[in-house]
């Protein structure tokens, strides 16, 4: 316990479900009510810069980069190894193992993404693009090269098809049309 010369004295009244949220808290912290929201008054006033981003992104981008499976990388190296790739006498090789890949993500993922949207989602998070949603089943996603729109493109039918999604992807100029067949 923090010993405190002079406390402040405060009154606050809670709603039932914060009432709850704060009894959990504390059980699982295992502090008095009062340490658990200095703490918590501490915590956001440092977070709350976060406040303003999406928190499902933030948590996805959480998930993908805690358990060491992903990487950040800088765009122009990025496009420079799609660039050399689509050159290069192994891009058949490399297509094969990205399917592999995308088979075995799709397994790992079958629990979290149960729709195409949420596939969407999930490859937006990553980067590859900007997703514009434009109806209930059709989307726009704006790509930044020719490299990246081909690699998203099958990385978006792989997917699919593994995950039994039935769509089409058009490309156009500078982005992807994706749209959910019936």
């Amino acid at each position: 316990m923090v010993e405190m010369k002079n406390p402040k004295r405060i009154t606050v009244a809670l709603d039932e479900e914060t009432e709850k949220i704060l009894d959990e808290m504390t059980s699982n912290e295992e502090v008095s009510k009062s340490e658990m929201v200095r703490k918590s008054i501490k915590f956001y006033h440092e977070n709350e810069d976060l406040r303003d981003y999406d928190h499902e992104k933030l948590e996805t981008y959480l998930n993908l980069l805690s358990q060491g499976e992903h990487v950040i990388l800088d765009i122009d190296r990025w496009l420079s190894i799609l660039e050399i790739l689509e050159s290069s006498e192994e891009k058949e090789k490399f297509r094969k193992k990205s399917r592999k890949i995308a088979k075995s993500h799709a397994e790992q993922l079958k629990e979290e993404v149960v729709s195409f949207e949420d596939l969407l989602e999930r490859l937006e998070a990553c980067n590859f693009y900007d997703l514009d949603k434009i109806s209930e089943k059709e989307y726009t996603l704006i790509v930044n090269s020719k490299e990246s729109k081909k690699f998203v493109k099958k990385t978006l039918e792989d997917f699919s098809e593994m995950m039994g999604f039935n769509v089409e992807i058009i490309e156009d100029i500078g982005k992807l049309r994706a749209r959910e067949k019936k």
